[in-house]
């Protein structure tokens, strides 16, 4: 081809009568063949291959073929860790090895019984003793609550609940807002706008489980909308607390309270009285054995592997940092407070 467009300019030129008006006319002419010749080649060209019909093999629609060899397991995952595998020291560390400073009443109404405390020390549940006394028994007792505005201040007179509620134990949320207590074994709750306000009336609304004719006793609020419950009458060698988490606004059944020092048996009561900031330590009471204990596990839905003494200090509730306890006093009933030396 290339060699046919030669000789035709050469032709050219020399049958022009012109000069460099003929030249000029016949490059010009030479471009245009040697473009459409170009064009002429790449007609002449093999054509290209047809597109490959959608379900042919080895071709994979509308998809990214996964790079073989080392890198499709660059962004694979690690391994799962293990939560229950020593994560560190839990918030209550050392109970077992501390000193305590000696016990101090709590300041607060006069004949007031110990129920409840915020973990901030600025809200506690208390009972009358005017109308039922330290002993009076499974008797329905009225409930206060009061609040301060600092730890150095006293407790002034609380607001009456207006409802009586079962001996052993009311439960504080931190804030103070939300109080739950027991009714005939069964739980009930109320709440407040504000510290000071009135509460509303008890209810039973957000409490969503099957109870199974089970009765329940020493409610804990704690953390992550969690209550504790002790179970009254269990049958030997199942759990002796149960426990309730907060889901959609209601109270529902969690897994288990697992540890080898809260499984029922014969003639023991075992109830819940406190729960860590960091729900690893939990706080309960031996009332056979009258003897105030903690269970510790290693993160929150593990089993409690390690459980402490710590003495005739029933109630046994912890302020937020774990540096400081309130009881109630085993003589009296009143509030009692101990601190980590």
């Amino acid at each position: 081809m290339r060699v046919k467009l030669a000789l035709l300019l050469s032709r050219l030129r020399a049958r022009s009568p012109f000069t460099r008006a003929g030249a000029a006319v016949a490059g010009l002419v030479g471009v245009v063949l040697v473009g459409a010749g170009l064009a002429l080649q790449a007609c002449s060209a093999a054509p290209a291959a047809e597109p490959a019909e959608a379900g042919a093999r080895g071709l994979v629609p509308d998809a990214t073929v996964p790079e073989a060899g080392p890198s499709r397991d660059a962004t694979a995952p690690d391994a799962p860790v293990d939560p229950c595998r020593d994560p560190g020291p839990p918030l209550c560390a050392g109970l077992g090895q501390a000193t305590w400073s000696e016990p101090t009443p709590v300041l607060g109404p006069s004949g007031a019984l110990f129920a409840a405390i915020s973990p901030d020390e600025l809200h506690l549940a208390y009972y009358s003793v005017g109308d039922a006394g330290a002993d009076a028994g499974s008797a329905p007792r009225e409930a206060w609550v009061s609040d301060r505005p600092s730890t150095a201040a006293e407790f002034p007179a609380g607001t009456a609940l207006g409802a009586g509620y079962d001996p052993e134990g009311l439960a504080l949320s931190a804030d103070g807002l939300e109080l739950v207590g027991l009714v005939n074994g069964l739980p009930r709750r109320q709440v407040r706008p504000s510290a000071g306000a009135a509460f509303s009336a008890p209810s039973a609304d957000p409490f969503r489980f099957d109870a199974e004719g089970e009765r329940f006793r020493a409610p804990v609020l704690g953390p992550a909308g969690t209550l504790w419950l002790g179970r009254v009458n269990p049958s030997d060698g199942t759990d002796a607390l149960s426990l309730l988490s907060l889901r959609d606004g209601f109270y529902q059944r969690s897994p288990a309270v697992a540890g080898a020092d809260l499984i029922a048996r014969e003639g023991r009561t075992v109830v819940p009285t406190g729960i860590s900031a960091d729900l690893r330590t939990l706080f309960y009471y031996d009332a056979s054995a009258r003897v105030q204990r903690a269970a510790q596990r290693a993160a929150p839905g593990c089993t409690f592997e390690s459980f402490i003494d710590l003495g005739a200090r029933p109630g046994a509730q912890p302020n937020a940092a774990c540096t400081a306890l309130t009881y109630a006093d085993p003589a009296t009933g009143v509030a009692t407070r101990i601190a980590r030396r």
